[in-house]
């Protein structure tokens, strides 16, 4: 058996202070050396800072975040750059209403065994038709069309436009009104090869003067749920691509929900490293059976909600003692 690695959790929350400081410390009590850090919207509450200090939690962000936002997906980059400067092997993205379910001793014992750089569910998006009468795909609208918010004076104007130009598609977000155009497809296309590291062929402007899509034969886009398992060294990926592929990260600053999208598919397109296609999280909605979450054999579960303490109690007595 491997060596137990070293774990860095991050909590990235929008849920009320409380069940995030029973989520600090039940990661604490189940791994004392652990690196655990949280980044918190501040529109959710103020975090109980003194016992956060005491279970030595890393307060990272306290930031107001819209959900869907670019903002949102800044704010996971930075903290990720945050925490490169912190000693870890393997780092676990979970959010305030997760909840471990696993004895964190064996998921950690785990991670030492992984033969793999990361765990991240993650599917193909494919660019839409543009056909008319072929809808186009939820995921297709996200990250193959551009998005923008009204001008303020000219909202009346712009909404007939979406109703004029089949193009145009509206959607309520809860940043507002948003309209999105399909993305120029790109005139770049990249020889046949063994993958490497973003093989995007772009200007770093390009894209936000042109408004073109960077997806097409060097790179292909991929969407999936924000929890994870990553090795150091898919970090650093995610990390360098930021700084290394600027325009990628401008390109998604006009896409909906980019947090769902930009760090699997730079981990997706970069061959240097091997994922496999699961989360580790069990996600379930409705009834809580805990027998149930018990026998799923994943390591954490979500989303509970500010009523689920008794829930809370059986796990913390069945699994954490």
């Amino acid at each position: 058996m491997a060596p137990v690695p070293a774990v860095a959790y991050l909590i990235s929350s929008d849920t009320a202070p409380a069940q995030v400081t029973r989520l600090a410390a039940v990661l604490r009590s189940g791994s004392s050396g652990a690196v655990i850090a949280v980044a918190q919207d501040a529109a959710a509450g103020s975090l109980d800072l003194r016992r956060l200090h005491e279970l030595d939690v890393d307060l990272l962000e306290t930031t107001s975040v819209v959900p869907g936002s670019a903002n949102e997906l800044l704010m996971l980059l930075r903290c990720l750059r945050r925490l490169l400067e912190s000693r870890f092997d393997w780092l676990v993205l979970i959010s305030g209403s997760d909840y471990p379910i696993r004895p964190l001793a064996e998921v950690e014992a785990s991670l030492g065994d992984a033969d793999v750089d990361g765990f991240i569910e993650s599917h193909p998006c494919e660019a839409p038709a543009r056909r008319r009468g072929v809808p186009v795909d939820e995921h297709a609208l996200r990250y193959h069309y551009r998005w923008s918010s009204p001008r303020p004076r000219r909202p009346i104007a712009r909404a007939l436009a979406g109703v004029l130009d089949p193009r145009i598609a509206v959607e309520v977000t809860p940043a507002g009104v948003r309209f999105g155009v399909p993305a120029k497809r790109s005139p770049f296309r990249t020889p046949k090869r063994p993958p490497v590291a973003l093989p995007i062929r772009h200007n770093p402007l390009s894209v936000a003067t042109a408004e073109r899509s960077p997806f097409g034969e060097g790179l292909a886009c991929r969407y999936g749920p924000t929890s994870f398992v990553l090795s150091r060294r898919a970090v650093h990926v995610i990390d360098t691509a930021v700084h290394e592929h600027p325009e990628l990260v401008l390109y998604y600053r006009d896409t909906l929900v980019p947090v769902e999208s930009y760090v699997h598919t730079v981990l997706a397109n970069d061959g240097s490293v091997s994922l496999r296609d699961e989360s580790r999280r069990l996600e379930f909605s409705g009834a809580v059976d805990v027998d149930a979450l018990l026998a799923s054999g994943a390591d954490f579960a979500g989303p509970f909600d500010a009523g689920s303490d008794a829930v809370l109690d059986a796990l913390d007595a069945r699994v954490h003692r």
